[in-house]
């Protein structure tokens, strides 16, 4: 599914707005995120869905925030994921041809290889059809 060059990006500036990333004590990465960092939150794209028009004119992707503390944080992780979800659910960033964005699911929490807690939120969007010359 193609993705809207700027919709990763403008997921990430509209967390950043919101200071949701604390200043920076929780970097926003897109696509990767570094194995050995603690408090962090990756913005991923995960595929997407059917064209539901007949012109095709706009196309349907998901993205999912994946929000990850350290080994005593699952209470901070998991107030994180709700803040990232009350941040981002339903958001207006039509100034980037981004017409809607909604979660598909609520944060789901659970303890990596390592340990660490981490919660995830998988969203949709709509957005136009990027043009390609």
């Amino acid at each position: 599914m193609a993705l809207a060059p700027n919709l990763l990006a403008a997921v990430r500036t509209a967390l950043m707005d919101a200071d949701v990333h604390d200043a920076g004590d929780w970097p926003v990465y897109i696509v990767y995120g570094p194995d050995t960092q603690n408090k962090i939150m990756v913005i991923t794209p995960t595929g997407g869905i059917e064209q539901d028009t007949l012109g095709g004119e706009n196309v349907l992707p998901s993205f999912q925030i994946m929000v990850r503390g350290d080994r005593i944080g699952y209470q901070l992780v998991e107030e994180k994921a709700w803040e990232v979800y009350n941040t981002i659910n339903d958001i207006d960033l039509s100034s980037a041809e981004i017409y809607l964005i909604q979660a598909f699911t609520t944060p789901t929490s659970f303890f990596d290889d390592n340990n660490r807690a981490v919660s995830v939120i998988n969203f949709r969007a709509i957005h136009k059809k990027p043009v390609v010359s």
